[in-house]
């Protein structure tokens, strides 16, 4: 019985032996192994190595841009000694416990972080006093760079991630000497009345340079008490002779495309912060079409503009005011309300689709009562019309 023990062990020895002859030259990993966009499941153990330095000699040849506040650096790889470790990404993948195998590299890490220091100092934007200049406050602005510590890690990510590119944001650091809110403190309207925010991600190029525009435009504007303000007054045609750019707008309901398309998000922007405070809305329309790609505000909580077609207008009878606008680095936009006195009004909106009816083919009319509540009580409702589709009117319905 001993020897037949024997036997068995000696057979299980040689089919281990046999076993890892057979896996030494071929597949390091039964499963699939990928290092990048590499698929590297029928790859020898010896061919490794041989492959790995083509991936680095290829990825060396190809740039690798950082973008900071929309401008691009090339990142100098072979200068700053980058390089794919050979020996320790092959090890990696031998190792490799999941399908997605994170190479290893190698770089020069003095001359690194030299380089992003020296991107720093390129790219920061230096601290500035809030002033006044006419009918505007000009914000403070406190210094901003990137942190280049941080910017190495970002970098080295993007590259063990196999990223063309990586986009870094600057952070805050020294203060100004004189902040926005002390020139409101001085201008008599430090207090916070309202503010709303709107979601500009995922927009068109055109459409989001028109709304940084013409956020520019209003930001800091002060409006005396009992001024009318107009949208179209302030603004312009904003037009292509107005340096606006073609981007998607509203014609006869339907998506089409003209100069100025996405300036109806700051003017909704705008009425959905100004609902918030004691404002007299004297002008206001809603847009002919509501569609998911514009649906930054519920429907009937939109204002549409159309130089000497369609304005927005309002005042503020009891005090003057400031409005802040501007678009932040995560592409949010925001328009805030600043005054002379506290605003103590408890406001709240309730959207009600009341019907949609057929229109051309794939198209439906979607009619939306919008009221608007004061303590809990009415205090103004009213109704807008869209034209939309018919699988945009039904989640619409399901929704409101």
């Amino acid at each position: 019985m001993y020897r037949s023990f024997l036997v068995m062990v000696a057979a299980a020895l040689a089919a281990a032996l046999l076993l890892l002859s057979f896996v030494s030259n071929h597949s390091p990993k039964e499963v699939s192994i990928h290092l990048w966009e590499y698929d590297l499941s029928n790859l020898k153990r010896s061919e490794l190595l041989p492959f790995l330095e083509l991936v680095n000699k290829d990825w060396l040849s190809q740039p690798f841009q950082v973008k900071v506040q929309n401008k691009s650096f090339l990142f100098p790889k072979k200068e700053l000694g980058w390089k794919l470790n050979l020996v320790a990404t092959r090890k990696a993948i031998l190792e490799a416990t999941t399908p997605q195998v994170t190479p290893v590299f190698d770089y020069d890490p003095e001359a690194t972080l030299q380089w992003l220091q020296e991107l720093a100092r390129e790219t920061m934007l230096p601290p500035k006093d809030a002033s006044r200049l006419g009918n505007k406050i000009i914000r403070g602005q406190t210094e901003k760079s990137i942190n280049a510590e941080v910017a190495l890690q970002k970098i080295t990510q993007a590259i063990e991630q196999g990223k063309s590119e990586v986009e870094l944001t600057l952070v805050e650091s020294r203060p100004p000497r004189k902040n926005t809110e002390q020139v409101l403190e001085e201008i008599g309207c430090p207090y916070l009345l309202a503010s709303f925010q709107t979601s500009c991600q995922n927009k068109e190029e055109g459409a989001l340079f028109n709304i940084q525009k013409a956020a520019q435009t209003i930001d800091g504007l002060i409006i005396e008490r009992d001024k009318l303000f107009s949208f179209n007054e302030v603004v312009g045609e904003a037009g292509k002779e107005d340096g606006y750019r073609e981007a998607p707008v509203f014609v006869n309901g339907n998506l089409s495309t003209g100069f100025g398309g996405g300036i109806c998000q700051v003017v909704s922007t705008l009425y959905n912060a100004l609902l918030l405070t004691e404002a007299q809305i004297i002008e206001r329309h809603p847009h002919s079409g509501y569609y998911p790609e514009t649906a930054y505000v519920p429907p009937g909580r939109d204002a549409a503009v159309s130089y000497g077609y369609k304005d927005f207008r309002f005042r503020f009878a009891n005090q003057k005011v400031v409005i802040f606008a501007e678009v932040d680095e995560n592409q949010m936009l925001t328009v805030s309300i600043w005054g002379e006195k506290e605003n103590h009004l408890q406001r709240s909106f309730k959207t009600e689709v009341l019907a949609t009816q057929k229109a051309e083919e794939g198209k439906a009319f979607l009619t939306v009562r919008t009221t608007v509540f004061e303590n809990g009580n009415p205090l103004l409702s009213y109704q807008d019309t869209y034209l939309t589709s018919e699988e945009f009117a039904k989640e619409l319905s399901e929704t409101y």
